[in-house]
């Protein structure tokens, strides 16, 4: 979606560098996050085991997390 604002309006990727920056450093803290929060089972039991809850976030949510975060802006971008 930044790409296409972008390229219609004509503006320069250094032009929101400090906010996407910021904003793929929160992504990241986010995603470091989600290895320690507690989740709530099919049985509505709260689920605080910490192996648990790595073994679901690798197992159900890391992949989409990393393919959201290394989308092909960013791959460009440190390429460059």
């Amino acid at each position: 979606m930044k790409i296409g604002f972008r390229v219609a309006f004509i503006i320069q990727i250094s032009d929101y560098l400090a906010s996407d920056i910021s904003l793929d450093a929160l992504y990241m803290i986010e995603m470091v996050l989600n290895f320690f929060v507690a989740y709530h089972d099919e049985a509505d039991n709260l689920v605080t085991d910490h192996p648990k809850i790595i073994k679901k976030y690798l197992k159900f949510y890391l992949l989409d997390d990393l393919y959201l975060f290394f989308y092909l802006e960013n791959i460009f971008f440190w390429i460059s």
